[in-house]
C-alpha cells in the first residue's frame, strides 16, 4: 500500500478503511498484519515433542508505541517538575542568603521592581547560559558518539523550556526579595528574637527536635520535600512501567528489542532527577544552616558537642527524604495504577524502594550541611552578623 511511510494514526484508519472496503467486494476473511511481530510458541508435534515455531502477533506496534510513549512522557514530564522545583529552591536559598545585601540597596533608593528584575534577570541569565552549553555539549556528544545530531526544534525548544522554568521558578523568591525591608540590614543576626524564644531545647529526643527544626521552616521544608516526592514518584513509575512493559512486551520479538533499547535511558533520567534532588536537599539544608546560626551557636554554648549538632542535621535530612518517598511512593503507584489499570505482588517492593532510596539520597544529601552546621562556633549566638 503506497502512500504510507509511517504508522500513524491517520495512517491506520486509512488501512483499515482499504481493508474494509476488500472485504466488502471480496467477501473474504481481511487480517491487517501491519504492526505485528512474530511470537515464540511451542507447539506438540506428535512423535517429535514440543516444538518452537514463531507465530504471527498481530496489532504489537501500535501497542507498544502507545505504552512506551506514555511512560516516556510521564517520566520527562516529572524531571520538568523536579528541575522547575530546583531552580525554585536555588532561588530561594539565594535571596536567604543576600538578606542583608537586598535590604542595604532598599535602604540607599532601590526600588522592589528594580530588585524583582535583578534577581529573576539573574536566574534568567544562568538558565540561558545553562541552556546553551546543555545543547553545545549535546551536539559534541553526538558528533564523537557518531549518533544522529539533535534536531533544530530540540536545540530551540529545550534551551526555551529552560529559560522559561528559570522565569517560573524564580518568580516568587524575586517577588519575595523585592518585599524585603530596609531595617532587615540592620538587625542583629538572621532570625527573630521571638522565634529563638519559642524554640524549646532538645529534651524530648534528637529527632523531634530536628521535627521541630523543619516544622519552623514549613515553606523551604515542604519544598525540599516535594522535590523528594516527585523523584520518589519518578522511580516507583519507572520500575513499575518497566515490570508492565516485561509482562506486556516479552515473548516477541520487537518487545525483546524495545526493552533492551530504552532501558537505558529510562534510569538515566531517574538517575538526573534523583540527582536534582540531593542538591535541592542540600540547598535547602544549607540555607536553614545559615539562617539558624545563630541558634545553633545558643546549643554549642549550653553544651551541645559537635557530633549532636551533625546528627541534628542528619536526623533532617532523613525527616524529608523520607516524608518525600512516602508521598512519592503513592503517588507513583497510584499513577502508574489509574494509567495501565494493572495490579501486581511486584508494586510492593516498588513502594518500599521508592521510600527507601529518598531517605537514603536526603542523609548524603545533608553530610555536608551537617558538617558546616557543626564547625559554627559558640560565638555566633552573641555576634553581630
Amino acid at each position: 500500500m503506497g502512500g504510507i511511510n509511517e504508522l500513524t494514526p491517520a495512517a491506520r484508519r486509512k488501512i483499515e478503511t482499504i481493508a474494509g472496503e476488500i472485504a466488502r467486494q471480496t467477501e473474504l476473511d481481511i487480517d491487517i498484519m501491519v504492526g505485528s511481530s512474530p511470537t515464540r510458541i511451542l507447539v506438540h508435534v506428535p512423535g517429535v515433542g514440543y516444538v518452537e515455531e514463531q507465530w504471527i502477533q498481530k496489532n504489537v506496534t501500535t501497542t507498544y508505541a502507545e505504552r512506551v510513549q506514555t511512560g516516556h512522557l510521564l517520566l520527562l514530564g516529572t524531571l520538568l517538575g523536579i528541575g522547575g522545583l530546583f531552580v525554585l529552591d536555588l532561588a530561594w536559598a539565594e535571596v536567604v542568603a543576600r538578606r542583608r545585601t537586598i535590604a542595604l540597596q532598599k535602604a540607599l533608593g532601590w526600588r522592589s521592581a528594580t530588585v524583582f528584575r535583578q534577581v529573576l534577570g539573574q536566574l534568567v541569565l544562568v538558565g540561558l547560559l545553562a541552556a546553551i552549553l546543555g545543547a553545545v555539549t549535546a551536539v559534541g556528544i553526538s558528533w564523537l558518539a557518531d549518533w544522529p545530531p539533535p534536531s533544530p526544534s530540540w536545540l530551540v525548544g529545550v534551551p526555551l523550556l529552560i529559560v522559561g522554568l528559570c522565569l517560573v521558578g524564580g518568580a516568587y523568591p524575586a517577588w519575595l526579595a523585592a518585599r524585603i525591608p530596609p531595617i532587615v540590614g540592620l538587625q542583629q543576626g538572621n532570625i527573630r528574637a521571638a522565634a529563638a524564644q519559642k524554640t524549646p531545647l532538645p529534651t524530648r529526643g534528637l529527632w523531634r527536635f530536628a521535627w521541630r527544626g523543619l516544622s519552623r521552616r514549613g515553606s523551604r521544608s515542604a519544598l525540599g520535600a516535594l522535590t523528594a516526592t516527585l523523584s520518589a514518584a519518578l522511580l516507583v513509575l519507572m520500575l513499575a512501567v518497566t515490570v508492565d512493559r516485561q509482562g506486556a512486551m516479552s515473548g516477541t520479538l520487537l518487545g525483546e528489542f524495545i526493552l533492551v533499547q530504552i532501558e537505558g535511558f529510562h534510569y538515566a533520567i531517574v538517575g538526573i532527577g534523583f540527582g536534582l534532588a540531593a542538591l535541592s536537599l542540600a540547598n535547602s539544608l544549607l540555607a536553614g544552616v545559615l539562617e539558624r546560626r545563630r541558634e545553633i551557636g545558643v546549643l554549642k554554648a549550653v553544651g551541645w558537642q559537635t557530633g549532636t549538632v551533625t546528627r541534628l542535621f542528619l536526623a533532617e535530612g532523613v525527616w524529608l527524604g523520607l516524608l518525600g518517598g512516602l508521598a512519592g511512593a503513592l503517588v507513583g503507584l497510584a499513577t502508574f495504577i489509574a494509567l495501565y489499570e494493572s495490579v501486581s505482588t511486584s508494586l510492593v517492593w516498588i513502594g518500599l524502594v521508592g521510600i527507601l532510596m529518598p531517605t537514603l539520597v536526603g542523609m548524603l544529601a545533608a553530610l555536608y550541611p551537617a558538617r558546616v552546621a557543626a564547625h559554627v562556633p559558640p560565638a555566633e549566638a552573641v555576634r553581630y552578623e
